[in-house]
């Protein structure tokens, strides 16, 4: 991410002078693809990979830089200036390269909105879009400060997210690691024990034992599905039936399918909020948020809401027909945006209001979960103590006797 930078820090980088020199590549692999690389052997190929992963385009780079450009613009710098000073001061080096790549094609001339267009890596169609509008409007400062406000807020919401779901991940690991260790090691050594006393062993005893057969038996079998799965998975997302399925599947589970519709009107409504507050169109904005939607069924919705207003209608007619979607607040706030004129500012407050329900809500799930799964790890190790040790309790009552 880039460090923080004053008008004064960018002249004196300035006064410095700069070179504006070819970047280097930015394909995947640094290494050239000569003869000594081909012979480098599967080493050679990983060092690659890795190198092309450690230098890879962040989420937060991008916010930094956006957020930085956004300062720098508002001190009064030029922007081939600002540029400059960025990719001199940016720690990443992937980065710093796409940064000084864009340097050098706006002092060429080109439009900031046209050099970002050129690095698909790490700008999306509703950034470069919400920047051209800026640039035609003269708020390119104005614009960037929104979109990085965006971009934070979209953040903060996925770390509450992964961060929330870390812990109950951790158990459920932990948990089928104990259990896979009681039944391929503890279990057998058992079984032993009981043909050799030729004991009667009770029902709970006999499921375990099973069990410890299949998993010994057919330990290969997780690692088949899951390597099934992986290859397998993005063929069948290709599938137009499969995906429509798929997307309204987790548009639907209980707990987690209405969280998830929140999550999505938050985007919505946040980037709907930073586009049209930039000066894009409403049916631009909604053409491009329809690209970027990965899920098919809020996907159709929004190409449906923009048929509508295309033909002359309003935002929030055809939003109430996909209610299960888009909060009834949502759909509120957009209608009483459009009868006042103040539609950025509805949208923008909606988004914000929801994030913080949306964050809300994972914390308290996730103060159910963590309870309720320790809970289950407790009980199923029980399970297998009680039919591990049920059978000698019996055999020691009976030798009492």
């Amino acid at each position: 991410m880039a460090v923080g930078l004053s008008a004064t820090e960018a002249r004196q980088d300035d006064a410095r002078g700069w070179e504006p020199t070819a970047p280097p590549p930015l394909s995947g692999s640094y290494a050239p693809d000569g003869p000594a690389s081909r012979g480098a052997g599967w080493p050679a190929a990983i060092g690659g990979a890795l190198r092309a992963r450690c230098g890879r385009v962040r989420s937060a780079d991008v916010v930094g830089f956006v957020r930085n450009m956004a300062t720098l613009l508002n001190a009064g710098l030029p922007l081939p200036k600002c540029l400059r000073t960025m990719a001199r001061q940016l720690e990443k080096p992937r980065m710093a390269q796409l940064v000084g790549r864009m340097a050098n094609d706006v002092s060429s001339g080109e439009l900031f909105s046209s050099a970002m267009a050129l690095a698909p890596e790490a700008f999306d169609s509703l950034t470069i879009s919400a920047v051209r509008a800026g640039e035609a409007g003269g708020t390119l400062p104005e614009t960037l400060q929104k979109l990085a406000d965006d971009m934070e807020k979209k953040q903060a919401l996925r770390r509450t997210v992964v961060g929330a779901m870390a812990y109950p991940a951790i158990v459920v690991v932990i948990a089928l690691g104990v259990v896979s260790f009681l039944l391929v090691y503890v279990v057998p050594a058992f079984e032993d024990v009981y043909v050799k006393m030729h004991l009667t062993l009770p029902w709970i005893t006999r499921a375990l034992l099973w069990a410890s057969r299949t998993a010994l038996a057919c330990w290969w079998a997780p690692a088949v599905l899951l390597a099934a799965a992986v290859v397998g998975w993005r063929p069948l997302q290709a599938v137009e039936g499969f995906r429509r399925r798929w997307d309204r599947l987790l548009l639907e589970l209980p707990l987690l399918g209405k969280l998830r519709r929140k999550a999505i009107s938050t985007r919505f409504l946040g980037a709907f909020a930073t586009l049209i507050g930039s000066g894009v169109s409403i049916v631009e904005s909604l053409r491009l948020m329809t690209d970027l939607v990965d899920n098919t069924v809020v996907r159709d919705a929004i190409a449906d809401i923009r048929r509508h207003v295309t033909r002359g209608g309003k935002i929030s007619e055809p939003m109430e027909r996909y209610a299960g979607l888009f909060s009834p607040m949502a759909i509120q706030m957009i209608s009483v945006g459009e009868e006042t004129g103040e539609l950025p500012e509805a949208a923008a407050h909606t988004a914000r209001f929801l994030a913080e329900e949306v964050e809300t809500r994972v914390k308290t799930l996730t103060m159910l979960m963590e309870p309720a799964l320790t809970v289950g790890l407790g009980v199923v190790v029980g399970a297998i103590a009680l039919a591990i040790y049920l059978p000698m309790f019996d055999l020691m009552q009976s030798v009492s006797r």
